[in-house]
């Protein structure tokens, strides 16, 4: 596919006012390496125009938690043979880590019961419908 002029890109923006470019969301330049990568990630895991601005803090915190839970994990595997204290110390760490990384994703709208539809075909499966609907049945089998 040949190259596109930057006048027939202009035109073809002339044309359709309202197509726009969406941007992601690029990781602060504050955050390490690591922290950097897994916002990349976090990000391009989703359509561009999933996250706003406002949600920067939050996959800020995300990433920082991810890297410890990384770094934990890295400490873990380097350490075979732990003493019991060291094992029950980076345990609670690691634990404490998974707790926050799935709430900061459950906030983030990235796991799947933060993504419930009330449309949804499973919800509609099973069997429990609308209330109203139990309500109404009830009352038409008292008619009969």
């Amino acid at each position: 596919m040949p190259r596109r002029s930057a006048e027939a890109i202009a035109t073809e923006a002339a044309i359709l006012p309202g197509l726009r470019r969406i941007e992601r969301l690029h990781p602060p330049a504050d955050l390490s390496a690591a922290q950097q990568a897994h916002f990349a990630a976090v990000v391009a895991s989703k359509p561009a125009d999933f996250f706003k601005p406002v949600d920067v803090p939050l996959l800020v915190q995300l990433c920082r938690h991810l890297a410890r839970a990384d770094e934990i994990e890295r400490k873990f595997r380097a350490n075979p043979f732990l003493s019991v204290g060291d094992y029950d110390d980076l345990s609670r760490l690691a634990d404490r880590e998974t707790k926050t990384v799935t709430s900061l994703m459950t906030r983030l709208r990235l796991t799947p019961q933060s993504r419930y539809r009330p449309d949804s075909a499973k919800h509609d499966a099973s069997g429990r419908g609308d209330p109203l609907d139990a309500l109404l049945n009830l009352d038409a089998e008292d008619d009969a």
